[in-house]
């Protein structure tokens, strides 16, 4: 199924340094949409689908399935 996430909180710390890039200097999407498995529960499980897309953890985020 395909689900658009948007209000993506992305975390961009880094534990070596106090300055923390913002998510768009880092090349993160705000929004996106994903192709993920018809039996993920998106509340659960999108924030893995979302690091295993962009790298990055996740703090929070809203979304939609189309």
């Amino acid at each position: 199924m395909r689900v658009k996430f948007f209000d993506i909180q992305w975390d961009t710390s880094d534990d070596d340094t106090d300055e923390i890039p913002s998510a768009s200097a880092c090349g993160l999407p705000s929004e996106c949409v994903l192709e993920v498995e018809d039996d993920i529960d998106i509340e659960e499980e999108g924030a893995d689908a979302l690091s295993d897309q962009y790298c990055y953890c996740v703090f929070g985020f809203s979304y939609e399935v189309q």
